[in-house]
């Protein structure tokens, strides 16, 4: 056997011994830098190995990835509590004070609809006649401001050849208008109504949206941390062994955890 191959030999249980000790102990003589040496990849530095005393060692990757489903569905139940999980409280609470701030304007708005519904039926009542506000649809409320009286409403629809679009004459439904100018005044409070019923439809579009833009936080969030993840849980072990004419066979082992 010649001198090479035992000191590969001798370089290779070398290797072994030390990694070991460093695996048991967590702390060797050389030079070490970086965190903590559990669940970490070894990777030498071929570059700082010279000639015969380059051997790898054994690569062991233990990179946890963060898995994202159960955040994604809690920001869409409720958004912000992705994040809250997550651990990133400041977008949490934007995330839940936008929703709680919508879910007030929704009700406020739903309070404020019927109000304004509750004027328009009494309007009516007092200069339209309208007997009985009570079971009357929304195209009811619609078209009693179109016509003057119930009877020029349905004059209008026979004409059109619409039966269905008339209503029952001398009962509960009839109406009649004591000005015209009255009745201008209730067809624009009931456009006031519609605008704000379409508010109140817009407000749910928003919580739908909101629940939407705090899960692809979640998702922006999730693959922000796994690959910051990744990155800090590389490290390396690298071996030098070199014959010096001075200070004989030197060798140095050297451990970093990149960030």
């Amino acid at each position: 056997m010649n001198l090479k191959m035992m000191n590969r030999m001798f370089l290779i249980l070398l290797m072994f011994l030390l990694s070991g000790a460093a695996w048991g102990q967590g702390n060797m003589a050389g030079d070490f830098s970086g965190r903590a040496f559990s669940k970490m990849a070894l990777m030498p530095s071929r570059a700082e190995v010279p000639l015969f005393a380059q051997e790898a060692l054994p690569q062991m990757t233990d990179t946890p990835r963060k898995g994202g489903v159960k955040h994604v569905f809690l920001s869409l139940v409720l958004p912000g509590a992705g994040e809250w999980t997550l651990g990133h409280k400041g977008a949490a609470k934007f995330f839940l004070g936008t929703e709680a701030t919508l879910w007030l304007g929704f009700a406020a708005s739903r309070v404020y609809l019927n109000v304004l519904q509750n004027d328009l039926e009494a309007y009516a009542a007092r200069h339209a006649g309208v007997i009985d506000t009570d079971g009357k649809g929304d195209q009811y409320w619609i078209d009693v401001g179109l016509a003057p009286s119930i009877y020029d409403f349905n004059a209008e629809k026979l004409l059109e050849r619409d039966l269905e679009g008339t209503y029952p004459e001398g009962e509960d439904y009839d109406w009649a208008w004591d000005s015209e100018e009255n009745r201008v005044t209730y067809a624009g409070r009931r456009l006031d109504r519609v605008d704000w019923k379409r508010n109140s439809t817009l407000i749910v579009g928003a919580l739908v949206l909101n629940r939407l833009v705090s899960a692809i936080d979640v998702i922006r969030l999730i693959k922000k941390e796994n690959s910051e993840a990744e990155q800090a849980r590389k490290s390396f072990l690298n071996l030098r062994y070199a014959a010096d004419r001075y200070q004989g066979k030197v060798v140095n082992l050297h451990f970093s955890w990149m960030l």
